[in-house]
């Protein structure tokens, strides 16, 4: 994909969806849900040296560092009164898939990896390291919202293992090889104000959950089915599964606490895991997933 001059552009994190977000009070850019607002809007435009500037819709700013300051790593990118180049290049398989660069050096747009999954993430320069904080989904077009639709069945495929999300008599939850069982289904809902997912057995009437505090989870912590709801925040990853191809409708699915971004895995709650949600009903799947997986589901959790 190539940018185009006077274009409306929204830039998407491709580790956590965030989008870029000029802050009215502080002018930082941060890590926001994208909610279509003119503040996370930049229009695309050449300068006379040849590299491109982004101008936020809202605050007429453009993305960048002030005149004079060296880009460091950890400096703050923020909203600036003047024109500030930037070098796209590709950061993927994905065309649309970029790396933003200062010119003439090896700092790029960085989101900041200890940042969470919560709502002002900061955006910085750091040097290319080929992180995905590091790539942004740039297109007009690209939507972020959860491969989802309330009141539908689904199962919840590992990308790596290919084992489903599957929910034990003892309340505990597993990754299993897919076999339709009732187990293994899951009816998705919605909470409208924050856009969280729930996720609810109809078997059993549990909910996917986890066995501690929100407060207090933290890598290793299971999961397993609860009576209550449990709110997921579902970030769509486009990672690849243990075949090397590309996960249709990969996505993160993690806990929205303030600390941590806890993913999802079939077994336990780790920050590196990444889950495929797929439709219930094959005929609603791609053909490649009219079968289900057939893996080895590992050991029992």
């Amino acid at each position: 994909m190539k940018l185009e001059e006077g274009r409306i552009y929204k830039f998407i994190s491709f580790r956590t969806g965030s989008a870029v977000t000029l802050r009215c009070i502080t002018g930082n850019a941060v890590g926001d849900k994208f909610e279509g607002n003119q503040n996370q809007l930049w229009e695309a435009q050449t300068t006379p040296t040849g590299f491109w500037c982004f101008k936020n819709v809202q605050h007429g700013l453009y993305l960048g560092i002030e005149k004079g300051e060296a880009a460091t790593n950890g400096l703050a990118i923020r909203g600036v009164s003047h024109p500030f180049d930037w070098a796209p290049k590709n950061g993927g398989s994905s065309p649309a898939s970029f790396k933003l660069f200062i010119p003439f050096t090896k700092q790029v747009l960085n989101l900041d990896s200890s940042g969470g999954w919560a709502n002002g993430i900061k955006i910085e320069s750091w040097s290319d390291s080929g992180s995905d904080g590091q790539k942004w989904v740039i297109n007009t077009d690209t939507t972020f919202e959860a491969p989802l639709e309330a009141g539908k069945l689904y199962k919840i495929v590992g990308c790596h293992a290919g084992t489903v999300v599957h929910l034990e008599d003892n309340k505990k939850v597993a990754g299993y090889k897919f076999n339709d069982g009732r187990n293994q289904k899951w009816k998705a809902s919605q909470d409208e104000r924050t856009g969280y997912w729930f996720f609810k057995n109809p078997w059993s009437g549990l909910y996917m959950g986890i066995a501690s505090d929100t407060a207090e989870a933290g890598n290793g912590t299971r999961i397993v089915g609860v009576p209550q709801p449990f709110a997921w925040d579902v970030v769509p990853n486009r990672t690849k599964g243990a075949n090397g191809k590309s996960c249709r409708g990969g996505c993160e699915v993690h806990s929205p606490v303030e600390s941590g971004g806890l993913a999802l895995a079939s077994v336990e709650v780790r920050a590196t895991s990444v889950a495929q949600l797929g439709s219930g009903a094959a005929a609603e799947l791609g053909a490649n997933d009219s079968e289900p997986p057939v893996t080895d589901p590992g050991p029992r959790g």
